[in-house]
C-alpha cells in the first residue's frame, strides 16, 4: 500500500464537506488510491494539467474529484486537491 501525503488545500476542502455519506465515499476512494495508485484517470482538461502537472490523475468520488499524483520510486501518493463538480464546470 502506497504512503499518502495530503496537501493542506485538500484537508481544507474536505473539512467543508458536511455530508457523512460523501465523506465516507471520499475516504473509500482514498483507500482505493492507496491500494491501487494507478487507478485514476489521466484524462484531465488542460487547465488542470497546468495547475497540477503532467502526471496528475483524477478519481471521481460522487460530486467530487480527488486530484493526485503517484511517485512510483517512492511508492507515495501526493493528494493535491478535492474539487467539487461546480469547480469543474
Amino acid at each position: 500500500m502506497a504512503t499518502i501525503v495530503f496537501a493542506q488545500q485538500f484537508h481544507e476542502k474536505r473539512e467543508e464537506v458536511r455530508s457523512p455519506r460523501r465523506i465516507a465515499l471520499i475516504d473509500e476512494k482514498l483507500r482505493l488510491i492507496a491500494s491501487f495508485p494507478g487507478v485514476g484517470s489521466s484524462l484531465l482538461p488542460s487547465y488542470m494539467r497546468r495547475s497540477y502537472g503532467p502526471e496528475a490523475l483524477r478519481v471521481v468520488a460522487g460530486a467530487y474529484s480527488i486530484i493526485y499524483e503517484y511517485d512510483r520510486l517512492r511508492d507515495t501518493v501526493y493528494v493535491y486537491d478535492l474539487l467539487s463538480s461546480s469547480e469543474l464546470a
